[in-house]
Parts: C-alpha cells; structure tokens; sequence
C-alpha cells in the first residue's frame, strides 16, 4: 500500500535527488516519483493512480534541498504549514556510516519537541507518532529533536531500531512556516501553480 508519494520541483539537483532516494528507501507506505519537466498535474495524477493521499514536494535552492510541502491529493490543496530548511545532511556525507537501505515493515515518528512536526509526519506519513521508542522495537524511526541553539530549530533524522543506528539523511529545519493553502491543481482554481 502506498499513502505518500515523493517528488521534487521542477529541473532538481541531483543532491535533491539522493534525498529523495535517501527518504523513500527506508520508509514504508512511500514511493518516489522523479519529476524532471513534469508538470505537478502529472504527477498527482500518478500517485492518485497509486492510490496515494499526499504527495510530498521538495523544493530547492542553489542545489540544495530548502523547503518540503505537502499536497493533499484528494482535494488538490497544500496544506498550510511547510518545512523550511536550513540544511541537509545525506548518507552519503556521513564518512563513518555505512548503510544499505532496504524498505522497512513499519515506522514510527517520535517527537520530543514543543512542535506539531510529527504530527505532520504523522498525518502525510501514516506512521503512529510516540514519545518514546518503545522497548524491543524493530523498525524505521522517524525522530524529531529541538536542535539547542544550533542556528536551526529542528533535527529529523531516521534511524533504525534504536536512536544509535542511523538509518536515512539527517535535515535541519530552520522553521515550520505557514502558507496560502490555495489550491494547486487545474480543476481546483484556473491554472497549475507550481509555488517556487
């Protein structure tokens, strides 16, 4: 079954890329679609024909991921809050790990923050959202942190079985932003409106 389907903005970088790869390997119920020129339209309509309820979309700026929005592909809206980033951290730039990704049974989203990231997660993802990691879990972690004064406000990482093992990219979110949640399909208003 797959609930989210993610794909990038238009012409992405090849570090946008890896992230998706990175993001869509470990986490069950998500499936990547590469974008290239495609229109958003085309897009959403492959991953309604999946069967997918949100499509997540990851922007960028100078080549590096900067901003993920999530769509709502029964209704055809963004929903209003965005992940504004301020840095990723790939597999591939951490030297000391070694990982061979494979899809996952289960995931779960752990939020230690005063933030509703994971319930973002949780409602784009599906994934049940937790305080702890629960003694004996086997599986991906999705972990939300406060970052401590680091120039950014939020860590996701993800992790496997533990918070020890890690597992996918690291990504430093410097704020959850609000935005217009207008409608971003033909149909939904005149129109595709591909907003970066």
């Amino acid at each position: 079954m797959i609930r989210t389907v993610l794909t990038s903005s238009r012409d992405d970088s090849p570090r946008v890329r890896e992230l998706l790869n990175e993001l869509a390997r470990p986490l069950p119920t998500v499936y990547k679609i590469n974008r290239g020129r495609t229109g958003l339209y085309h897009v959403v309509s492959k991953a309604v024909e999946l069967g997918a309820t949100y499509t997540v979309v990851v922007y960028s700026r100078r080549g590096n991921p900067s901003l993920i929005r999530f769509l709502d592909n029964r209704t055809g809206s963004w929903l209003p809050y965005a992940l504004k980033l301020s840095g990723v951290k790939l597999l591939s730039d951490m030297e000391h790990v070694n990982v061979r990704q494979r899809k996952a049974e289960r995931a779960i989203v752990i939020d230690g923050t005063d933030s509703f990231i994971g319930d973002v997660l949780m409602e784009v993802f599906g994934f049940p959202l937790l305080n702890a990691v629960p003694r004996g879990y086997r599986g991906t972690i999705v972990a939300v942190h406060d970052a401590r004064g680091r120039g950014w406000k939020y860590d996701i990482g993800i992790y496997l079985d533990g918070l020890d093992k890690i597992y996918g990219p690291q990504l430093r979110v410097a704020d959850v932003i609000y935005v217009d949640p207008r409608r971003a399909l033909p149909g939904a208003t005149p129109g595709e409106r591909d907003p970066m």
